[in-house]
């Protein structure tokens, strides 16, 4: 979803200009060329689900509390929606750009961790960084295009923004508490979720409030309604 605030940004690159850069349709180009790489992210992500410990995965996705601050960040951002000042802000968009973070933002995030260090292939980088394009900036230019008809006018300041708070979901839902360590993100540690992980959330509640008072300011950043925060 892109800012409502951001106007300067919203018009920094114009189809006009692109088109006189590229000599075609540059949004058709665009669009082909993000549709291409996510196709192949995900041909190279069912590939490796196995080998890669998805069954695990889903179970460190789902442990309790996780389930609960996705539930209220999702309806939070879906109540939201009808307040925006942004029109390509609707309900669906709102609820499977969630489902979407939820799913992918703490494997990808983890992923480009691991990477950073060396430890994981730049096959699975690629994978990480694709979905993490995908899910907070791709998925809702493909949407309003086949909604409207036309590629948003956000698109640029969308895909500069967004992937901040796909970051800090990530970040969030891999918060633990282990026992006799303390607070720290699961793929730290070896083996991430392919082992026991601690379902303590009380023990990391100080550090988890920081985050979802990000992801409280963000959606109030994004609802111009809310002067304060126009």
């Amino acid at each position: 979803m892109a800012n409502p605030t951001g106007d300067s940004m919203k018009q920094a690159i114009d189809p006009v200009l692109l088109d006189s850069l590229f000599g075609i349709n540059a949004y058709l180009y665009y669009t082909c060329l993000w549709v291409a790489a996510t196709v192949v992210a995900v041909v190279l992500l069912l590939r490796n689900c196995e080998k890669s410990g998805f069954a695990n995965y889903f179970r460190f996705l789902t442990l309790p509390w996780k389930l609960v601050t996705f539930v209220v960040a999702m309806g939070g951002i879906t109540v939201a929606a009808p307040y925006s000042g942004d029109p390509t802000w609707d309900y669906y968009d709102s609820i499977i750009i969630s489902c979407l973070v939820y799913a992918l933002a703490p494997w990808s995030v983890g992923v480009i961790f691991l990477a950073a260090k060396r430890k994981t292939s730049l096959t699975s980088l690629y994978i990480a960084l694709i979905m993490m394009l995908f899910s907070s900036s791709w998925f809702y230019d493909g949407y309003i295009l086949l909604r409207d008809g036309v590629y948003p006018s956000t698109w640029f300041s969308n895909l500069i923004i967004s992937p901040t708070f796909f970051i800090a979901g990530g970040l969030f839902w891999n918060l633990e508490h282990i026992q006799g360590v303390g607070i720290k993100f699961s793929f730290q540690e070896g083996q991430w979720y392919n082992r026991p992980v601690s379902s303590n959330f009380r023990g990391l509640i100080w550090v988890a409030i920081p985050f979802m008072m990000f992801a409280f300011y963000g959606v109030c950043w994004f609802v111009s309604s809310f002067s304060f925060f126009s």
